[in-house]
């Protein structure tokens, strides 16, 4: 994980931290009423800024199991169509290569093994640097390339990266395949 990612929810903290700090001061120092200005000013300042991010409402921003299905099985279909604009068809047979990316070269490592363990061509890539991530890509055995298999492989997939602490990134593959 690169330490100086820093996420809209620690941007938000900070902001309604300095905020408060700031406005805390002056009231203290200035009013009689502080509890009143607590109220009316110190909590929009954290409210306001939350919706402006969009947390309010909306779980676009939460990394989980949940959102992540989600995104690639919205991903999924669009990919399937490309393929069907190039001959493949539902009883078409393709390898699918996919790829993860690990911060953790121990859960790269098991989660390597566990591909090999479906079958799979299944190799770890070494950062060349500190910082970065650890690549797991490889290639499936022949499926049918119907939606509902190809969906379901792909939930199959978000879900076994979960268990090993990785991120799967998705899949492709190559129309023309032996």
């Amino acid at each position: 994980m690169n330490f100086f990612k820093i996420n809209k929810v620690e941007i938000l903290m900070v902001l309604a931290t300095i905020t408060i700090i700031i406005a805390d001061y002056f009231v203290f120092t200035t009013t009689t009423y502080p509890s009143l200005w607590h109220a009316v000013i110190a909590i929009p300042s954290i409210l306001i800024p939350a919706w402006w991010f969009g947390y309010f409402g909306s779980s676009k921003y939460v990394h989980s199991l949940e959102n992540d299905i989600e995104r690639q099985l919205k991903m999924t279909p669009e990919t399937l169509k490309q393929l069907r604009e190039h001959g493949v068809t539902d009883d078409t047979k393709l390898k699918l290569e996919f790829f993860f990316y690990s911060d953790n070269e121990d859960s790269a490592k098991q989660l390597t093994t566990a591909l090999r363990g479906l079958d799979y061509e299944a190799d770890l890539y070494v950062p060349k640097k500190d910082g970065d991530k650890f690549i797991i890509t490889g290639w499936t055995t022949k499926m049918n390339m119907d939606d509902k298999t190809v969906l379901h492989w792909t939930v199959d997939m978000v879900k076994i990266s979960y268990d090993y602490g990785a991120d799967f990134d998705g899949w492709g593959t190559n129309p023309k395949q032996d």
